[in-house]
């Protein structure tokens, strides 16, 4: 009965394709028999919609806001991680001058006292030590 006329009226050139009925959806202009005619929204139906609206809206300032102190934490992170870098780097370098001041050279105690000259040989200004004793010592 009605099921055959309905068939015949989506079979022709003119109707939704199968996959646009299939999801509701029809050609712009194409009567939809499935969707009724939009009634006026009641005074409960309004303000219904008002606060699904309002909660939406503070939903997605919600999100934003959570967005927002993410990359702040991350920034934040990022900068004492360098920071930190840092203070350990300083750290290094003041441990490490000051190893090198301890190791550093020294003047001697008696530093500032003067010292008797050595008696310099007249012999013995041209030739080493070693070559000096041999000669002393005479022939081998």
């Amino acid at each position: 009965g009605g099921s055959a006329g309905w068939a015949a009226a989506t079979s022709s050139s003119d109707a939704a394709p199968a996959s646009a009925r299939r999801f509701g959806v029809a050609p712009a202009g194409a009567v939809q028999p499935w969707v009724t005619q939009k009634e006026p929204m009641t005074e409960a139906e309004l303000r219904m919609e008002e606060r699904w609206l309002e909660y939406r809206h503070r939903n997605i300032a919600d999100q934003m806001a959570a967005e927002e102190r993410k990359a702040v934490l991350r920034d934040w992170s990022e900068r004492r991680a360098r920071v930190e870098e840092e203070i350990a780097r300083n750290c290094e370098v003041s441990r490490y001058q000051s190893e090198l001041r301890r190791r550093g050279y020294g003047m001697p105690a008696d530093a500032e006292e003067d010292i008797e000259a050595s008696p310099v040989h007249p012999s013995s200004s041209s030739s080493p030590p070693t070559a000096r004793a041999a000669a002393a010592a005479g022939p081998a």
